[in-house]
């Protein structure tokens, strides 16, 4: 999936990088199979309707649940190419700082490359960078909010599946399988996880980032237990804690 290579091209996240800047963000990866895009919809049609799937409350609940989003704030179209790699941007109107979320829309479309992407795959990347109803990022939370959060994230993949089939007319299957990757990234990890009273092993440090991948299975997991495998793994390879298994294990029983 490669969700950490995605670049998006709104200006606000240029000047972040030229003030060398480093702002905590989560991103979010969804790969569903579909037949290859035809003719139809017209190409602005599907931007219309990709505006209104990202405006949807599988969408803005997930950012809701990590960032505060002003009342303003609305999707707009922003880059892209063509019809098949489409971005927006949620974004207040003459806002010129980074968007507190962008999206990409990568589709397949038969005759065209796919630039080193799986032709059979339409992909959905939301990338959110968290923040504070004020100025600046957003307080870390602990592991039950971002049980809360990985949870709303491993509905995205049917939710998009939806989005193909009836918002696009795309015939969506289930080979292969549908995929989700998570992405967190921060200077230090702790800006966008609170420990509360758990720590690092001594001798060990956080990581400042964690990449969690989820294939659809049918015998598998529901999306709330598939979180706390995910949480396991962040525990054990990106924070390095000791003693944790009692804060999942009351995930579980909730």
């Amino acid at each position: 999936m490669r969700i950490g290579d995605k670049g998006f091209s709104h200006p606000g996240y240029m000047r972040q990088t030229a003030q060398q800047q480093t702002p905590s963000s989560l991103r979010v990866g969804a790969l569903v199979a579909c037949q290859p895009l035809g003719p139809e919809p017209a190409t602005s049609e599907i931007r219309q309707r990709f505006l209104g799937f990202l405006a949807s409350p599988p969408i803005m609940e997930l950012i809701l649940s990590a960032s505060h989003v002003d009342k303003d704030a609305r999707w707009t179209p922003w880059g892209g190419h063509g019809r098949m790699n489409l971005e927006a941007a949620l974004t207040c109107q003459d806002d010129e700082g980074a968007p507190v979320a962008s999206a990409l829309l990568l589709l397949p479309e038969a005759g065209q490359p796919s630039f080193g992407r799986d032709p059979r795959f339409a992909e959905l990347v939301l990338h959110i960078q968290p923040r504070n109803a004020g100025p600046g990022p957003a307080k870390p939370v602990n592991l039950p909010k971002w049980h809360e959060r990985f949870t709303r994230a491993l509905n995205l993949p049917s939710a998009f599946a939806g989005f193909l089939a009836q918002g696009i007319q795309l015939t969506t299957v289930a080979e292969p399988p549908a995929q989700l990757g998570i992405w967190l990234k921060a200077a230090q990890i702790q800006e966008l996880i609170d420990l509360e009273e758990l720590a690092p092993i001594a001798g060990t440090h956080p990581v400042p980032w964690f990449m969690g991948w989820a294939v659809a299975d049918e015998s598998g997991s529901p999306p709330n237990e598939t979180a706390v495998t995910l949480l396991r793994q962040m525990c054990d390879y990106t924070l390095q804690l000791d003693k944790y298994e009692h804060v999942l294990g009351s995930l579980l029983i909730q």
